[in-house]
């Protein structure tokens, strides 16, 4: 939906052949949607690009089933992205996204296995103090094991090296459903992290959890004035007569 401020309109700006839009990103200034949920096939990953009034479909992502996360760093287009067992979920494009190529993730020097997942995906970009992160998410088929761990981007471009592990950290409301991280930013050289909590950190190791006093749940941040601005709901129970 677009509005108008103008004539007080709201209008259409078109519909997009994805069962799922969670984001929007700007990338080389322009508005763009990743395809969370794509209705075409899956052999390919999709985005969305809005030119012109109307959005575009790109589809150049190979293998990427959801593309939950894009950004753009040290010459390269990122792409975050959920693929089948065997493959890694994070690639890259140097060209502007007409062709997308697999980056290494990379846990003691060695190639990390993802075979026999469920889940294999790698969900959110971060940048703090001029590093580049990116979190994964990983679970065996029969649920013994999950994973959800932060990768730091190493600077010769060619592969992610595991940093931390999240679960316990980073907490996730599982009671919303929340996996994504609803936003995130950097306020006086520390990330802020709205995970449905508020965390904060100085290294991207270390976590901090901010509570409120009424268990507010954190959905957005804004920072202006010099000052950090957090969106929040309360659950209240309502009394009937």
């Amino acid at each position: 939906m677009v509005y108008d401020p103008n004539i007080n309109e709201w209008s259409i700006s078109g519909t997009l052949p994805d069962e799922a839009v969670k984001r929007f990103l700007i990338l080389d200034d322009k508005l763009v949607a990743p395809g969370t949920d794509p209705r075409d096939d899956w052999n390919y990953g999709s985005y969305y690009v809005f030119n012109n009034d109307s959005w575009e479909t790109v589809r150049t992502i190979p293998n990427g089933i959801h593309n939950f996360d894009m950004l753009e760093f040290d010459g390269y287009l990122f792409a975050a992205i959920d693929v089948n067992p065997g493959s890694i979920p994070l690639v890259y494009s140097n060209d502007d996204g007409k062709s997308f190529y697999t980056v290494d993730m990379r846990k003691n020097g060695k190639t990390i296995d993802t075979n026999n997942g469920a889940f294999n995906r790698c969900i959110d970009f971060f940048i703090i103090n001029e590093c580049l992160y990116v979190t994964y998410l990983f679970a065996y088929e029969d649920g013994s094991e999950l994973r959800y761990e932060m990768y730091k981007y190493e600077q010769d471009g060619e592969y992610f090296e595991y940093l931390t592990s999240l679960l316990g950290k980073l907490p996730i409301n599982t009671e919303i459903g929340n996996e994504f991280i609803l936003e995130r930013t950097v306020y006086k050289d520390k990330a802020y992290i709205a995970t449905c909590y508020l965390v904060f950190t100085n290294d991207m190791e270390n976590y901090n959890v901010i509570k409120f006093p009424d268990n507010e749940t954190v959905w957005d941040l804004y920072i202006n004035d010099e000052k950090l601005y957090v969106l929040c709901s309360v659950k209240k129970m309502m009394k009937h007569t």
